[in-house]
């Protein structure tokens, strides 16, 4: 029988989930995990982040957020002002603690 975290950890939610017309620039989204991660193997690159033209974003900084037991983690990047739907990618190899 095997025993431990087959799964592996998850993004269960971040924010901000939308900007509104009169805000921004979004430079800043805060992922949550199902679990505690390893920090040191959540970075810059484990993230794809691109904005609604389909241009990637780089670099994107990983900075875990204090307090958080290591759940949550503040992607930062370059001020974003277009408009849209931008898309996220995390992994694959971010690994829980």
């Amino acid at each position: 029988m095997l025993a431990g975290d087959l799964a592996g950890p998850r993004v269960t939610g971040h924010v901000p989930t939308a900007v509104s017309s009169a805000g921004g620039p979004l430079n800043q989204i805060v992922v949550t995990f199902d679990e505690a991660i390893d920090a040191g193997t959540f970075t810059g690159g484990d993230v794809v982040l691109k904005d609604p033209l389909g241009t990637t974003i780089s670099p994107v900084t990983v900075t875990p957020v204090t307090g958080s037991g290591n759940t949550q983690f503040a992607l930062a990047f370059a001020d974003q002002n277009l408009r849209g739907t931008y898309r996220l990618t995390v992994g694959p190899d971010v690994r829980d603690s």
